[in-house]
């Protein structure tokens, strides 16, 4: 007749700690999975964080070079305007000059028409921001990014300088400076008339100048909103490494768990095997 195996007391403890540490490896294999589970979740956010950074910096820089662009652009077309057309008036008055009748005349020709192309410049200024201002905010990452709730005192909120932009962009300048000013004007009465016709066209350059004052507040405001997105996204990118390392030690501890799970098995059998010899 078979006799049965017998447990000893030192089996049933090396029974008990084999099953009690392969259940800790158990339980720390389901932590494991929890904090892959959250961090699947953490990264999405992470993600997200990452491109509201990306998006901010993007806008602020595009921003800041309209300003530029609009600044620079309304800055040498006014100055061109001033110059070019008091030479003109000049090489058309009576006043003594010495250079020959001919070459005045061929002098003044080539300022009327660098005079002209000032018009021609300000409306292709005009239009080349005015495509770039709406490419930018009809960007979908954009439009979410702007509609995003934000405190109401929020004096800084690019939100409310869009409303300002837009209506400084869509600006309707009525110049009928070309058809209307006076290039052959010599009498002083001719040249008069004139004043009042480029004024018109001085005070839209200006007008249109003074959008780089819109454009410097939404660019402020992209880089003030960059630099609160950019310190979340430092702190959660701290968190996540903090989630990583916690992963990687439960790891550890289920390995080890594994391990003198294991030992404690083989310990099992061997006193086993002694004591039923």
């Amino acid at each position: 007749m078979r006799r049965g195996i017998r447990f000893s007391k030192k089996a049933y403890i090396f029974l008990a700690l084999t099953a009690f540490f392969n259940l800790l490896a158990i339980v720390f294999d389901q932590l494991v999975v929890q904090q892959e589970d959250r961090i699947r979740n953490f990264d999405h956010i992470i993600n997200e964080n990452r491109q509201q950074v990306h998006s901010n910096l993007y806008a602020h820089k595009v921003f800041n070079e309209l300003m530029f662009k609009v600044h620079f652009s309304a800055s040498d077309l006014i100055t061109n305007l001033n110059y070019l057309t008091r030479v003109i008036h000049f090489l058309n008055g009576d006043l003594p000059k010495k250079i020959e009748k001919d070459n005045i005349n061929n002098i003044r020709e080539v300022y009327i028409k660098k005079t002209k192309d000032i018009v021609r410049k300000f409306e292709d200024s005009k239009n080349d921001t005015k495509l770039i201002f709406y490419k930018i905010i009809e960007d979908p990452s954009f439009i979410k990014f702007i509609n995003k709730e934000r405190p109401p005192d929020l004096f800084d909120n690019p939100y409310y300088f869009l409303s300002e932009a837009k209506q400084n962009i869509e600006r309707k300048y009525k110049n009928n400076f070309l058809s209307n000013y006076n290039f052959k004007a010599e009498t002083t009465d001719e040249q008069s008339a004139n004043y009042p016709i480029y004024l018109k066209l001085y005070d839209d350059l200006l007008k249109f100048n003074r959008l780089k004052n819109t454009f410097d507040d939404l660019s402020n405001g992209f880089k003030k909103e960059f630099r609160r997105n950019y310190s979340v996204y430092y702190l959660l990118l701290a968190e996540y490494a903090a989630i990583n390392n916690l992963k990687n030690y439960l790891i550890l501890l289920s390995i080890l768990f594994q391990i003198i799970g294991l030992v404690t098995l083989v310990i099992l059998f061997r006193v086993l095997i002694e004591e039923n010899k």
